[in-house]
């Protein structure tokens, strides 16, 4: 079984005030979505100067305070030298908060470019699996830097470039850390489009805005940074119904259900809770062989922790097949199944109870935690449902004619914009040069809404 990355041809960029979604397709079919709210100093890749609150011992870490309410955890691993309550030191977030847990961070930050990556902290030129050293590169003994795949069918003069442009913005970090008092805000993480181009399986990949003015913004940063990239950023004349033509909102529902149906019969069976989540594969009414089944479940899985952002201990319950040889084949074609993912997964082994114990690291908040109320039905939560008011009103200002905009709003849509979004809908309706109402709508279910449009 030889499995590859798939080849992301078109990456969608969806923006409203508060939140920005970008999925990446390769031939239609949604292989990754980043859903980015709140404030995004706080992001993922967002590097900066924290103050070591408290010690934590039992867990061989340490509590930073970066300016949030809770403090990012800090593994002594990451850390050249183990640090004492009140260090000060630049920390790069490197893992989502998720239920009881704040945000991780580490002290060794990684500044990514498309053909290599600057290793704070870590000296020496390392190189990715399978590519080669290029010559002409130079590094300061303190230095540290990572050839990554793309760097084998590059100019080596362009990758020499990006080595420096590397070197001057942490410098510029290092700069902004002397002067800076903690916590402080160092350097912002990349935009999630912009992280997904630089990957070697989107090389050739066109990235559409739904909004002119992200267009704009997006081709002023790639202008500064990649320029023989800036053709490849469009205009998709969908404008804000461009999730839905390119199909992509029917495909991030089916990323929230239970069940994932597997070709040929059977069916995966998810459930993400605090602790871990189970992967249950159901024969069901299928006659199939059960290695027929495992075996088709395997890439089935791999896609799912991906599209849906599952991270930390992952158990899979597989359909019983035989001995030792069955399972040790399993494994093998599991490890093939998730190397393509971005994210680092560990495969871990048999469990006593023949489960299949793996991890895969939490960059980013799960799509179930960011779309769903915490409740057995994965009703939709009342932020997600705002959000996809927002978005509604977004797509019918985009309508000719339109001189006002009413919501029409369920009580769970409507405590959402009234509350914690409000600013958001002031924000949109500044953008959008229209006026836009929230109305009460008893008759309608807690999560629905109707956007109405006010013509002259």
């Amino acid at each position: 079984m030889t499995m590859t990355a798939p080849t992301i041809d078109r990456i969608l960029v969806d923006r409203v005030p508060g939140e920005t979604r970008v999925a990446a397709l390769a031939g239609g079919r949604l292989v990754d979505l980043h859903i980015v709210r709140g404030d995004p100093r706080f992001a993922v890749g967002a590097i900066h100067l924290g103050r070591v609150a408290q010690l934590v011992a039992g867990f061989d870490g340490a509590f930073v305070d970066i300016g949030l309410e809770q403090a990012a955890f800090l593994r002594l691993a990451d850390v050249a030298s183990p640090p004492v309550a009140g260090d000060v030191l630049p920390v790069q977030i490197v893992r989502a908060a998720g239920g009881e847990k704040g945000l991780g961070v580490t002290a060794r930050p990684r500044l990514a470019g498309r053909f290599i990556d600057w290793l704070a902290g870590r000296p020496g030129l390392r190189t990715a699996r399978g590519v080669a050293m290029l010559a002409g590169l130079s590094l300061a003994d303190d230095e540290g830097a990572e050839l990554k795949a793309a760097s084998a069918d590059a100019d080596p003069a362009a990758v020499v470039v990006e080595l420096a442009r590397l070197r001057a913005e942490w410098a510029a970090v290092l700069a902004r850390a002397a002067r800076g008092v903690a916590p402080a805000a160092l350097h912002p993480a990349a935009e999630p489009w912009m992280a997904l181009l630089q990957q070697p399986w989107a090389a050739g990949a066109e990235v559409a805005f739904a909004d002119r003015a992200g267009l704009t913004a997006a081709r002023a940063d790639v202008a500064r940074l990649f320029p023989d990239l800036a053709e490849r950023l469009v205009l998709d004349p969908a404008g804000w119904r461009m999730f839905d033509e390119a199909g992509v909102e029917e495909q991030v529902a089916a990323a929230l259900a239970r069940r994932v149906p597997l070709p040929g019969g059977g069916e995966l069976v998810i459930d993400e809770a605090e602790a871990a989540t189970l992967i249950d594969i159901d024969a069901g009414a299928s006659r199939a062989a059960p290695g027929t089944i495992n075996r088709k479940a395997v890439p089935a899985i791999a896609a799912a922790l991906r599209l849906r952002a599952i991270g930390g201990q992952v158990l899979v319950d597989f359909v019983r097949e035989g001995g030792a040889k069955s399972r040790d084949a399993l494994v093998a074609a599991m490890r093939e199944a998730v190397a393509a993912d971005p994210e680092p997964v560990e495969i871990a082994g048999w469990s006593r109870l023949g489960l299949l114990e793996l991890t895969r690291r939490r960059a980013r908040p799960s799509l179930a935690s960011l779309m769903s109320a915490p409740a057995a039905d994965r009703a939709a939560s009342a932020v997600a449902r705002g959000y996809d008011a927002l978005r509604a009103a977004a797509r019918t200002a985009g309508e000719p004619a339109v001189a006002a905009i009413t919501v029409e709003a369920g009580a769970v849509v409507e405590t959402a914009l009234r509350g914690p979004l409000a600013g958001n809908l002031a924000a949109l309706a500044k953008a959008t040069g229209l006026a836009i109402r929230v109305a009460a709508a008893p008759a309608l279910a807690p999560s629905a809404f109707r956007v109405a449009a006010g013509r002259p």
